[in-house]
């Protein structure tokens, strides 16, 4: 996939964000919106940080956007396209992904 020439935003996005590889105390979700076709969010069990790659607002092209689980809020106020019905989804996964370590 890497070589192929038809790789487009996304992908680009991602292989930018996976390129020194995912530890194993990471954590991966693909979403997607009502008005989101694919968005990637990345969670590293040992920060509060989630990497995000979604569209940005207006367009089709991808950026990696940065959200805080902790205190509910998006790196230097910059948000994607759709980013409350992304948040939300981020925040419903990561109080999941913290009942699971709870109960391990």
């Amino acid at each position: 996939m890497r070589s192929n020439a038809a790789v487009g935003s996304f992908e680009r996005m991602v292989f930018q964000e996976i390129k020194f590889g995912l530890s194993a105390v990471t954590r991966f979700r693909f979403i997607s919106t009502n008005d989101v076709r694919i968005a990637l969010a990345i969670k590293h069990d040992d920060r509060d940080w989630c990497d995000v790659v979604a569209p940005k607002p207006k367009g089709e092209e991808h950026d990696v956007y940065g959200f805080n689980v902790t205190e509910q809020r998006w790196s230097y106020n910059t948000r994607p396209k759709d980013w409350r019905a992304i948040e939300g989804k981020i925040l419903q996964w990561a109080g999941a992904l913290e009942i699971l370590k709870n109960n391990s």
